[in-house]
């Protein structure tokens, strides 16, 4: 979706695409929502949770706002190369498996997986790091939570 309304796309793309798209995720959210069994507690307050899990707040607080102040950051050396191959896969997209596995292996490392999300960052924000940065500080954020949620089982 974010590749859609990329400035840098040069692409003319059908409505269908977009609407192929939404349907896709309102599917993946729907079924999650189906599936999941995550439900909010009526009595729901948010300062016994701070009171219980100050110190993963504490850490998740320092984190976020240390990620803050790197947003505008520069890249050198090595990042430097990935986000300039970055910007060139973002620039080739077309909408195809081949354009994807070809141009989103940065530096020939098979990362796809990093480089999807980083890549929605680039559409949506080309040729400014910060947009990369700000899918980069949400990720820490999904996964500070998550590795949280692991080690705190009982």
């Amino acid at each position: 979706m974010s590749a859609i309304y990329s400035s840098s796309w040069k692409v003319v793309r059908a409505n269908w695409m977009m609407l192929e798209g939404i349907l896709i995720i309102g599917s993946i959210v729907a079924l999650s929502y189906k599936l999941g069994k995550f439900k909010i507690e009526k009595n729901f307050e948010i300062e016994k949770i701070i009171k219980k899990n100050w110190l993963f707040c504490l850490i998740f607080l320092g984190s976020i706002l240390i990620r803050i102040s790197q947003l505008t950051g520069g890249i050198i050396w090595d990042a430097g190369e990935y986000y300039g191959r970055l910007i060139t896969a973002t620039e080739k997209f077309d909408f195809s498996l081949t354009a994807f596995l070809d141009n989103f292996n940065l530096a020939n490392h098979p990362n796809y997986g990093y480089t999807f999300f980083t890549g929605i960052g680039e559409f949506l924000f080309p040729r400014k790091v910060w947009g990369v940065n700000l899918v980069v500080l949400i990720l820490t954020a999904f996964a500070l939570v998550f590795l949280y949620r692991i080690f705190n089982t009982k």
